[in-house]
C-alpha cells in the first residue's frame, strides 16, 4: 500500500488522449531545458558521440562553437528556443551542427538537414570508425526519403499510430519501390529495403513488440508533411488539422512550402466547421506559413453577412497584416462603410466591427465616421505594435458594498484623460522588449507551449518586470482607480455590460470557457470604450500598493493607492478564475516579485497637459 507509481507521457500525447489520471496522482509538467541545462547537454552530447567517432579532442571546441552560435540574437527567437529547450530536438540540432555549422533557424529546415545527415552521412562515419560494415552499394538517399515519406503519411493517417508490423510497412514500401528503376531499387524486396534503411540510417527503430517506428514522432510528422507537399495534399491536410490536433504539427511544417500549397491549405482551412473555436490553430498556421495571400481571407470577409463570426475571427487573427495584405484592408473598409446593414445588431456584429476597426487602425487606414461605435480617439504605436484608446476624464463609484477589501463603494474622479492599451501586452509585443534588452530575464512560462503563442497575453511577469517594460515603452501601469474606471466604461454593474452574468462568456475567458489556459487577446467583445479582455484571461498588475482598508480613506481625485505596502494590486480575473473574480470591482494582491501563469499587465500612458 506504500508503493508509488510514476506515469510519464509526452505532453502532446497526454493532451490528445483526453485522460486525467485522477486525484490520486499529482500532475507535473516537465519544463523546457534552461540555458544551464542546454550547455551541459550539448557538451555531454559531443563528448559521447565524438568519443565513439574517435574525435575526442574536437568535442569541447565543437560544443563551444554551437553554444556561441545559439547565443546570437538571430537564434533567440521563440521557435528556436522551442528547439533548444527540448532534449530530443536539441539532439537534432547537435547532429545538424556536427555535419554543417551553418545552422538553420526554422524547424522544418533543421529537420530537413537532420534527415539528410542521417540518410547520407551519419552511418557512413560510424562505419568508417569501425562500428559496422559498409554495404557494397549505398542506398539512394532520395529513394529512401520517398519511402519514408510514404510510411510516415500512412502511419499518421490513423490517430495516434506511431508503429506498425514489418509486414504492413513492407507493403507500403513496395508501393514506392515498384516505381523505381531496378538499379535504384537494387532488386530488394520491401522487407529487405526496410532492413537496410534501419541499419544504415537509424531513422527507423524496432519496438519491444516487434513493430517498427520512426526514431521520434518528430520525424514522422516532418516526413508526413513532405509527403503532403509532394502529393499536393494541402486541402486534405487542412481538413485533418481542423479535425484533430494529431495533424497540427504536420500541417505547420508543410506550410514552409510553395505559394499554391499554402493558398490551397488556407482556402480549405477557412471552410472547416468549428474554426471559430480554434483561433490558436489559425494563428499558428499564419505564423508558420511562408506565403499568406489575401484572396482566401478576403473571400471570408466578403461573406461576413453569411458567416459573421468566422469573418471576425479572420480579421482578428490578421490584424497586423493590413499593410502586407492591402486587399484585406480594403475588404475591411468596405465592410465598415456598408454599416454592416445586413447584420442584426448584437454581440457578433459588435465583434466584427471592432476587428475590422483594429485591422484598419494598424494598417494606418482612415476609419469611417463612428465606425467603432464611440467617438473616443484611438492611436497605434507601430514600434510597440500596440493600439491605444484615449480614456476621457470622468467620475464613477469605485468598489462595491459587501466584500472585505472591495468596500466601501466610494466616489472617485479621474481628472485627466489618459491612454490605455486596448488589450493586455502580448507575447509578441513583450518579445520586442526582450530583443531590445538582452540582459532582461525572460518571463516564467516563456517556453511553456500552453502560454507562449504570439497573441496570447504575456504571463509569468512580476510587477517589477511590468514596470520595466512600461518604462521602456514610454508608459506606465494604470492606477487601480484608472483601471476600474476604464473597465467599467460607464457601467455601474458588476461588469462592463451590466449585471447579467450569463453574458460574461461573450466578453471574457474564465474557468468555464478558457480550456485551461490563456487565449489570444482580442477575441472577445470590447467594452463601450473599445477595451478588450478587461474581464478574464489574465490578472493585470496595477501601479498601486494594496491595503485592505484603503477604500475607507482614499481621496476622491486621482487616487494612487497607499504610499507603501508589501503587495501590489491585480485586477480583472483570469482564465482559471470564477465569474465573480472577473467583476469590475474584484481585487486581489500579490508580492511584486511574484511571477504566475495568471499574471500579466496592460500599458497606460499619461497625456501631456493641454497647451
Amino acid at each position: 500500500e506504500n508503493d508509488r507509481f510514476l506515469v510519464t507521457c509526452r505532453f502532446a500525447g497526454y493532451n490528445r488522449a483526453g485522460i486525467s489520471l485522477g486525484p490520486g496522482f499529482r500532475e507535473f509538467h516537465v519544463q523546457a531545458l534552461n540555458e544551464t541545462d542546454q550547455q551541459r547537454f550539448i557538451y555531454d552530447w559531443f563528448t559521447l558521440v565524438y568519443e565513439r567517432l574517435g574525435k575526442n579532442s574536437q568535442a569541447a571546441d565543437k560544443a563551444g562553437r554551437l553554444l556561441q552560435k545559439l547565443s546570437l540574437s538571430e537564434y533567440q527567437t521563440r521557435k528556436m528556443r522551442e528547439l533548444t529547450g527540448n532534449p530530443m530536438l536539441l539532439t537534432v540540432l547537435c547532429l545538424v551542427f556536427h555535419d554543417n555549422e551553418d545552422l538553420p533557424k526554422r524547424r522544418s529546415e533543421v529537420y530537413a538537414h537532420c534527415v539528410k545527415v542521417l540518410l547520407e552521412h551519419w552511418r557512413k562515419e560510424l562505419y568508417a570508425a569501425g562500428a559496422g560494415s559498409v554495404p557494397r552499394q549505398p542506398l539512394d538517399a532520395e529513394a529512401v526519403e520517398e519511402v519514408l515519406q510514404q510510411l510516415a503519411w500512412w502511419l499518421h493517417s490513423e490517430d495516434q499510430r506511431t508503429s506498425a508490423s514489418l509486414d504492413q510497412l513492407a507493403a507500403q514500401t513496395e508501393q514506392v519501390l515498384g516505381g523505381l528503376q531496378p538499379g535504384v531499387r537494387q532488386n530488394l524486396t520491401g522487407l529487405q529495403f526496410l532492413d537496410r534503411v534501419r541499419e544504415e540510417t537509424g531513422i527507423l527503430a524496432g519496438e519491444a513488440n516487434g513493430e517498427l517506428s520512426f526514431l521520434h514522432l518528430t520525424f514522422q510528422e516532418y516526413l508526413a508533411s513532405k509527403f503532403a507537399i509532394a502529393n499536393a495534399q494541402g486541402e486534405q491536410l487542412a481538413v485533418s488539422a481542423a479535425a484533430s490536433d494529431w495533424w497540427k504539427e504536420t500541417a505547420l511544417l508543410s506550410l514552409r512550402s510553395t505559394r499554391p500549397f499554402c493558398s490551397s491549405f488556407f482556402r480549405s482551412l477557412l471552410q472547416q466547421s468549428g474554426l471559430e473555436q480554434r483561433p490558436d490553430l489559425l494563428e499558428q498556421c499564419l505564423n508558420e506559413a511562408k506565403f499568406v495571400d489575401a484572396e482566401p481571407f478576403v473571400e471570408i470577409v466578403q461573406q461576413a453577412r453569411q458567416q459573421p463570426q468566422r469573418a471576425a475571427t479572420v480579421l482578428t487573427m490578421l490584424q497586423n497584416r493590413g499593410r502586407q495584405l492591402p486587399a484585406l484592408a480594403d475588404a475591411a473598409a468596405e465592410l465598415l462603410e456598408s454599416g454592416l446593414r445586413d447584420l442584426q445588431s448584437g454581440p457578433v456584429a459588435q465583434r466584427l466591427r471592432q476587428a475590422a476597426c483594429e485591422l484598419l487602425l494598424r494598417a494606418d487606414r482612415k476609419l469611417p465616421a463612428m465606425a467603432r461605435g464611440n467617438d473616443l480617439a484611438t492611436s497605434y504605436d507601430e514600434r510597440l505594435q500596440i493600439s491605444f484608446v484615449q480614456i476621457p476624464a470622468g467620475a464613477f463609484q469605485m468598489g462595491q458594498g459587501s466584500t472585505d477589501g472591495d468596500s466601501p463603494e466610494h466616489p472617485v474622479r479621474i481628472t485627466r484623460p489618459f491612454l490605455l492599451a486596448t488589450t493586455p501586452v502580448t507575447n509578441a509585443q513583450y518579445e520586442l522588449f526582450l530583443q531590445a534588452n538582452s540582459a532582461v530575464k525572460r518571463p516564467d512560462y516563456w517556453d511553456d507551449r500552453r502560454f507562449n503563442q504570439p497573441q496570447q497575453p504575456v504571463v509569468g511577469v512580476s510587477w517589477d518586470d511590468a514596470v520595466a517594460y512600461c518604462t521602456w515603452a514610454g508608459g506606465r501601469l494604470p492606477t487601480e482607480a484608472e483601471w476600474e474606471y476604464a473597465c467599467r466604461a460607464g457601467s455601474s454593474g458588476d461588469f462592463c455590460f451590466g449585471d447579467q452574468q450569463e453574458q460574461l462568456p461573450e466578453y471574457a475567458w474564465f474557468r468555464d470557457n478558457s480550456g485551461g489556459t490563456t487565449q489570444p487577446v482580442g477575441l472577445k467583445l470590447a467594452n463601450a470604450w473599445g477595451l478588450q479582455d478587461v474581464h478574464g484571461n489574465i490578472w493585470e498588475w496595477c501601479a498601486d500598493w494594496y491595503a485592505e482598508d484603503w477604500y475607507s480613506k482614499s481621496p476622491v481625485d486621482d487616487p494612487e493607492g497607499p504610499r507603501k505596502g508589501q503587495r501590489r494590486v491585480l485586477r480583472g480575473g483570469s482564465w482559471g478564475g470564477s465569474s465573480v473574480s472577473c467583476s469590475a470591482w474584484f481585487r486581489i494582491c500579490d508580492a511584486p516579485e511574484d511571477r504566475d501563469c495568471n499574471f500579466g499587465f496592460r500599458l497606460a500612458r499619461t497625456l501631456p497637459p493641454d497647451p
